[in-house]
């Protein structure tokens, strides 16, 4: 309950806001990115992010003490590493490849950290040609197949696990063209 305060007059009213959001948090966290031409075409890139989010002592949530979870959908750390390498076969065209690797690491669906998403790693990979400004590329993504659920949410006694859950898009793929001016 919230009571609601009028120019410092008192209270003059208590509404109802349901769950309260708890903001007393601990959060630290680093990035980092790089790029690197290795030899002319061949290009590297790497990126990689750590988190640590947690409630601070002394959050209750409902009847839970939450204290010193984690927070809700914020992943321990991050990586992308990638490599494309190019080459003119003759002038204004060129051929491409190019595949990444980007992963989640583990996280908690909830407050209560009842349900989480172990760590996971996405493949991608693209190669195509561009000839001066037509461009034909084809695409895998998630070219493992990696079952994963980005996003889940509490949403009691509508599903067995009393979450509500969307799972990771399966491996696709598909051929794109364009013209670029």
């Amino acid at each position: 309950m919230l009571e609601g305060l009028l120019h410092g007059l008192g209270p003059v009213a208590t509404v109802d806001v349901g769950p309260q959001v708890p903001l007393a948090v601990e959060r630290i966290g680093v990035e980092g990115e790089i790029g690197v031409r290795l030899v002319e075409g061949l290009d590297l890139t790497g990126a990689v992010g750590f988190t640590r989010a947690r409630f601070d002592d002394g959050i209750v949530l409902g009847l839970d003490d939450i204290s010193g979870n984690k927070i809700a959908n914020t992943p321990a750390f991050t990586t992308l590493f990638a490599a494309q390498y190019s080459r003119e076969f003759r002038p204004g065209s060129r051929w491409f490849a190019r595949v990444d690797f980007a992963t989640t690491g583990a996280f908690e669906y909830d407050e209560a950290n009842t349900q989480r998403q172990d760590a996971y790693t996405l493949t991608n990979i693209r190669g195509g040609i561009r000839i001066h400004g037509v461009i034909v590329e084809g695409w895998l993504r998630n070219a493992f197949d990696t079952r994963y659920v980005p996003l889940a949410f509490l949403f009691p006694g509508f599903t067995p696990s009393g979450f509500l859950a969307e799972p990771g898009r399966p491996r696709t793929w598909g051929i794109t063209a364009g013209i670029g001016f």
